[in-house]
């Protein structure tokens, strides 16, 4: 009975962290353009929906803007 219920506190007990495999960048506005470059005069080519997520590519961001991985492309949004 002990062996069961160590084995059960192992199993069940281990499983309450998730980590994800990459960082994220996260939409909490209604809608955010997205842009091909990294300048807001441009048009946008898509919008981040409200609770959209999507991976990040830091080593193309700027101070002013995040470059996210959106459609296949490496796009930035502000």
């Amino acid at each position: 009975m002990d062996v069961i219920l160590a084995l059960c506190v192992v199993v069940f007990g281990s499983s309450g962290a998730v980590l994800a495999e990459y960082d994220c960048a996260c939409n909490y506005n209604p809608q955010s353009p997205v842009f091909s470059t990294p300048s807001d005069t441009s048009l946008p080519i898509g919008f981040l929906n409200m609770s959209d997520c999507k991976p990040e590519a830091p080593s193309h961001s700027t101070p002013t803007f995040s470059a996210i991985q959106f459609r296949n492309q490496v796009l930035t949004v502000v």
